[in-house]
């Protein structure tokens, strides 16, 4: 496993304990999410010492990122939610601001990906833009390989 899917892994064990434990607050995929108070990830670290901060940022910052939370984030009188999950009050304008600024590069580019696939996948118009059929040429020697000279790997020492 590399060290990148162990930390997907870390976080994804943080997100079944944070729904776990703030039920309130924190809400899996596929239901609506609710606008997080501002330094919750201090009061996280407070009261759950033992999640690996590594782990609780990279979770905090997908779930803050995802196109639900932002969407809550924009709910018209969309409050913040502290742990217990009580309102701590509203969402800033500019926090809003900056939401729907991160909906919309998300729509350019998913738009942009669309008309490229559409493009891609598109056939041609005229046969001056077909695509040019590449045959692979049989290897011209059918002759068995000789074997490698040197050994893959050289012990050194006695064995133990």
């Amino acid at each position: 496993m590399t060290g990148q899917e162990l930390h997907q892994e870390c976080i994804g064990s943080v997100a079944k304990e944070l729904y776990e434990r703030y039920p309130s607050v924190f809400v899996p995929e596929g239901k609506k999410a609710f606008p997080l108070a501002i330094g919750i990830y201090g009061e996280i670290r407070a009261s759950s010492p033992d999640l690996l901060a590594r782990s609780l940022n990279g979770f905090l910052g997908r779930y803050c990122q995802s196109g639900r939370y932002l969407r809550a984030m924009l709910a018209d009188g969309a409050e913040r939610r502290n742990l217990n999950g009580e309102s701590v009050g509203p969402v800033s304008a500019a926090d809003q601001e900056h939401a729907a600024g991160k909906l919309a590069e998300r729509m350019e580019t998913l738009a942009r990906l669309a008309k490229k696939a559409k493009d891609h996948c598109a056939p041609p118009q005229s046969q001056e833009e077909a695509p040019v059929k590449i045959e692979a040429s049989p290897p011209k020697d059918d002759a068995p390989k000789a074997p490698r000279k040197r050994p893959l790997l050289t012990l050194r020492g006695p064995i133990a």
